[in-house]
């Protein structure tokens, strides 16, 4: 089986690439393919989305010293693991349905 990387990058042509500030263009390349997503070519929405995802992956990363890409959990772990952040979003709606 081959390995799949992809790599996202956020570039802005008046700043340095930084992971604590959205910017104006994402970069995501496959291999030799490459995908520019801006503000202009698609709705803010989405666009925020994913420069969320990728501060988040920065986070962990800096955080936790490794990537989504690790190998040394087991499926059974993985499942774990979302199943405990699932609850801590179910934790976090019950808090904002209090709050209504």
């Amino acid at each position: 089986m081959s390995e799949h990387h992809e790599s996202s990058q956020l570039l802005s042509p008046s700043s340095p690439p930084s992971s604590s500030s959205p910017l104006d263009i994402i970069k995501i390349s496959s291999g030799l393919e490459s995908l520019l997503i801006s503000r202009e070519n698609t709705d803010s929405i989405v666009f925020s989305i994913i420069n969320q995802f990728k501060q988040r992956a920065d986070f962990g990363k800096q955080k936790y010293g490794t990537t989504l890409d690790r190998n040394d959990l087991s499926t059974k772990e993985w499942v774990q693991h979302a199943q405990e952040e699932l609850m801590d979003a179910i934790l976090y709606l019950e808090k904002l349905k209090s709050l209504l």
